[in-house]
């Protein structure tokens, strides 16, 4: 893990360095805000979270735009065309269906042009590519009983931070009262190997594995070569070899260790808990997690996740 440290003594991961909110203009953001207030007064607050297709999105981005060159001021069309490209970002990683955009432009296509393209994606061989923490192996939870913190995923991020909203994704500020090395220490391949499983294991597992969405394969990271020590790595690989073994012996030649997974998800179904993984992927599911933005449907109980899931496996695969 790549750390730093301030002149106070105090260290801390460079983890957060890559996406760097500081920069944000407080003017941009500002003015994108009220055009959120005045879509939420007229239309109700979460009416675009219903979903809207990124052609549609698209186009009254451009109309603003244009609207903006051609001297208009009844309207902020900046910030319009901002709040529809922010909605397309967020459907990328959320409702990959809704982005209809595709080769051929961002133009609207017939239903049923929309519907043969389905057909055809289904007809074509594909991987479903299944993470393991957060999806199959509770390991936040298991972060929190090595520390006395906790039994479960559910049981300590509903003490710690409620229900209510999203909660942190970085381990380090899902664990305040731990530091970075007291983590990366503790996970050791024992730590990895003896894991839970997520409450929905079984139930989730005898749907993946029969092949009707794709020839499973467990994908997975053990962190970042550029961020960890060579151990931290090995440890996690080691373990989750073992964890594989012992859990789902079929799956022992179906095992993919990946950080950076976008290479493999191009015409595959991707089942992954973090929301930077299914961006972009036309088939991706985000799995219902606290840290993620299904974290409504993660505590409405373990059937609700596996009804999401299978939902979505039936529109996609």
């Amino acid at each position: 893990m790549d750390i730093k440290r301030f002149e106070t003594g105090a260290v801390r991961s460079r983890d957060a360095d890559m996406v760097r909110f500081d920069l944000i203009t407080p003017i941009g953001l500002r003015r994108l805000a009220e055009t959120y207030a005045e879509g939420a007064a007229k239309y109700g607050a979460n009416n675009w979270l219903k979903g809207i297709p990124s052609s549609d999105l698209f186009n009254h981005a451009v109309r603003h735009m244009y609207m903006w060159l051609s001297g208009d001021t009844s309207e902020d069309h900046l910030a319009h065309a901002a709040w529809n490209i922010f909605a397309i970002m967020h459907f990328e990683e959320t409702r990959p269906e809704l982005i209809d955009c595709g080769d051929e432009g961002c133009a609207a296509q017939p239903a049923e042009q929309n519907n043969q393209k389905k057909q055809q994606d289904a007809n074509q061989d594909s991987l479903l590519l299944i993470d393991m923490d957060g999806v199959l192996v509770d390991f936040v939870g298991g972060l929190a009983r090595q520390f006395g913190l906790g039994e479960s995923t559910r049981g300590y991020i509903c003490r710690v931070f409620g229900t209510k909203k999203k909660c942190p994704w970085y381990l380090t500020e899902l664990f305040p009262a731990l530091t970075l090395e007291q983590i990366l220490e503790a996970m050791t391949p024992t730590f990895w190997a003896r894991l839970r499983p997520m409450p929905w294991f079984d139930k989730l597992k005898e749907e993946l594995l029969t092949g009707r969405y794709g020839k499973p394969y467990i994908c997975t990271s053990a962190g970042s070569i550029r961020y960890v020590d060579l151990s931290c790595f090995a440890n996690a690989a080691a373990g989750k070899a073992q964890w594989i073994k012992e859990r789902l012996p079929s799956m022992g030649d179906s095992v993919i260790i990946a950080f950076d997974k976008s290479p493999l998800v191009r015409g595959n179904i991707l089942i992954d808990d973090c929301g930077r993984n299914v961006r972009g992927c036309a088939k991706g599911i985000l799995f219902p997690a606290p840290w993620n933005d299904n974290y409504e449907i993660f505590w409405e109980g373990n059937d609700s996740v596996c009804d999401y899931v299978f939902e979505r496996l039936r529109s996609i695969a």
